[in-house]
């Protein structure tokens, strides 16, 4: 008899544990494919921002883009950059940065997150950051809007960083921004951070750094296109230890 309880007892416990062990790896394969499909989405979007596929045009990690706009104006994005034409004399740039050529007397509207940028005859660039835009006036005058209504112009040569609601001091000097066009990147006193965010747009794969090597000051000319050199040359040059955990994720230190 009492054989018999306990076969029942197990066999009662079976049929209650059964299901709530298969469910629990039904949740564990889903676990697994979800975390396979996010790694697999997180590595495409270091190919092509995944986030700015729906724009008109659209530049991969470690491409430049040069484009013939309909009004007959060019526009070069920076790599991992995206813009859409908008109608006549109308372009919004949603991330990354442009080079524009406007040649037309009507000059050309560029949108931005934080407000629009007014551009005469002649290049001015234009770039997105988190919570922030920039305007540099190469060769022509251009006038910055926020979207709160502050307006700023700029006359050649200069340039300003806003946000949506105010303009910051006028800069002058800041030419070399625009480096990247020739495929370079020109920094003066500027953090590591800043030096390792441009690297990062033309590379795949992920670098990493730590606080305290972010905060480094750093002045100099690296190659975009060659990322590795310009890593050795930030190693040559600063107190810093670069890892490579692997073909796709750099990690950067205090030495």
């Amino acid at each position: 008899i009492l054989s018999g309880l306990v076969g029942s007892e197990m066999c009662i416990r079976d049929r209650l544990v059964g299901p709530q062990l298969a469910q629990r790896r039904r949740l564990g394969k889903l676990a697994l494919a979800g975390g396979a499909l996010l790694l697999g989405a997180g590595m495409a979007d270091r190919y092509v921002p995944l986030q700015s596929v729906a724009a008109g045009y659209v530049t991969r990690t470690g491409e430049r883009r040069r484009v013939a706009l309909p009004d007959g104006n060019t526009m070069e994005l920076d790599a991992r950059s995206a813009a859409s034409w908008e109608g006549p004399q109308v372009v919004r740039v949603s991330a990354g940065a442009a080079i524009f050529e406007v040649g037309g007397s009507q000059g050309l509207h560029v949108r931005l997150p934080q407000g629009e940028v007014r551009l005469a005859q002649g290049r001015a660039m234009v770039r997105c950051a988190a919570g922030r835009s920039f305007c540099l006036a190469l060769s022509g005058a251009a006038e910055v809007t926020t979207l709160a209504g502050v307006r700023q112009p700029l006359a050649p040569g200069q340039s300003v960083w806003f946000d949506a609601r105010q303009v910051d001091a006028v800069q002058n000097g800041q030419e070399h921004a625009a480096a990247w066009q020739n495929g370079e990147l020109e920094v003066h006193d500027e953090p590591l951070q800043t030096v390792v965010d441009a690297l990062a747009r033309y590379r795949p794969g992920w670098l990493r750094m730590s606080p305290q090597a972010a905060r480094l000051r750093v002045t100099g000319l690296f190659p975009l296109d060659d990322g590795d050199r310009a890593l050795e040359a930030l190693r040559n040059t600063l107190p810093i230890r670069v890892r490579r955990l692997s073909g796709w994720y750099v990690m950067i230190d205090l030495a």
